[in-house]
């Protein structure tokens, strides 16, 4: 794996401090991203949530309240759909490293992972499934319309 930035560090540093099945993938995010924007509707490099059928958006806007707010969408979401399997996540700009795991395991991180200040996408595996968090506080979930 090539060099790790300041970001990167301190999710893996996070990563090592908690009991998860949580684990690094180098190189996934530039295969992650192809995949996912071929799955979803895309305005620009982004996922159009407006043309995602049944999608569930929220916004936070008091930047103080956003990592707490971010984490219970994250656990909502999750026990709203049932949502089972493998998790990947993956940033989009300052890390460039994919993280696989269960919900479970991601549930110590996701404070740390929320530190970091890009859009952060979760996804199913099989990518069936998204939920996003950007920096301006919005977060987003939808399934896809696309096999």
């Amino acid at each position: 794996m090539q060099t790790m930035n300041y970001y990167e560090e301190e999710i893996l540093n996070a990563l090592e401090g908690v009991e998860s099945d949580v684990v690094c993938v180098e190189g996934g995010a530039d295969e992650i991203f192809s995949r996912m924007l071929e799955r979803y509707p895309v305005s620009g490099s982004k996922i159009d949530w407006a043309r995602v059928e049944g999608s569930v958006e929220e916004v936070e806007s008091n930047l103080d309240l956003q990592s707490q707010r971010f984490e219970r969408f994250f656990r909502d979401v999750i026990s709203r759909f049932g949502l089972k399997g493998e998790v990947v996540y993956v940033g989009d700009s300052l890390t460039d490293f994919s993280l696989c795991g269960s919900s479970d395991g991601f549930g110590g991180l996701v404070g740390a992972i929320f530190e970091v200040p890009q859009h952060h996408y979760f996804l199913g595996r099989d990518l069936g499934w998204c939920m996003c968090f950007s920096m301006e506080g919005c977060m987003s979930f939808g399934f896809s319309g696309r096999s």
